[in-house]
């Protein structure tokens, strides 16, 4: 059974995610993120599935390294300005799976997770 999430657990969450980043500023957006991931991995941790702990363990390795990263940011700029439509980010994007060292059907994965947010 799924656990419940209490009010005070969610705007803890909220203000640890507060305020949020001027999505053109690479480094804001990164350091957001990486606090998203501490919240997300928290609560991971929890559950029974590896699906989230693999979503994380890529979405570090691709927010963690400088040159993925870039490339990543790019993506998020994208997705805001609705540039490319999903399929063509995937497409556009499965280099960084390489890149990150992982592998490209779990980063697609993660880049549908991202889609799915963003949209």
């Amino acid at each position: 059974m799924p656990r419940k999430i209490g009010l005070l657990t969610l705007l803890t969450w909220l203000r640890r995610l507060r305020p949020t980043p001027d999505w053109s500023d690479a480094m804001a957006t990164r350091d957001w993120l990486l606090k998203l991931l501490l919240i997300i991995a928290e609560q991971a941790a929890d559950t029974e599935t590896l699906f989230d702990d693999k979503l994380l363990f890529i979405a570090h390795r691709v927010v963690d390294n400088k040159a993925t990263w870039a490339k990543f940011h790019a993506l998020v700029l994208d997705l805001i300005a609705n540039q490319l439509s999903p399929t063509m980010i995937i497409g556009a994007y499965t280099d960084l799976a390489f890149e990150a060292n992982v592998d490209p059907e779990d980063y697609r994965q993660l880049i549908a997770a991202v889609i799915a947010v963003v949209e």
